[in-house]
């Protein structure tokens, strides 16, 4: 996803936002985007290959806020749809 922001905007900023229960484990996620642990060898945001790309993470809950109003042009969920209830 950051890549095709890329192409379509060189120049823009890209915030990356991980979002996840507190108490989750958060090291690998740590580890891998600050290029301790190492990536695949397709140039990513996550080795600095692809730069203007700032990591950000929070410990919300899913049923909690976590962006202020209005600072969101682009959001991507893998895991959200199993939590959903009615």
């Amino acid at each position: 996803i950051v890549a095709s922001v890329r192409e379509a905007e060189p120049e823009a900023p890209v915030v990356v936002h991980y979002e996840d229960q507190a108490l989750n484990d958060w090291q690998s996620v740590f580890q891998l985007t600050s290029g301790a642990l190492p990536s695949p060898s397709v140039p990513t945001y996550m080795d600095g290959s692809i730069g203007n790309v700032y990591v950000l993470a929070s410990g919300a809950s899913f049923y909690e806020r976590c962006f202020a109003p209005g600072s969101i042009d682009l959001a991507f969920c893998a895991t959200a749809m199993h939590w959903l209830t009615d």
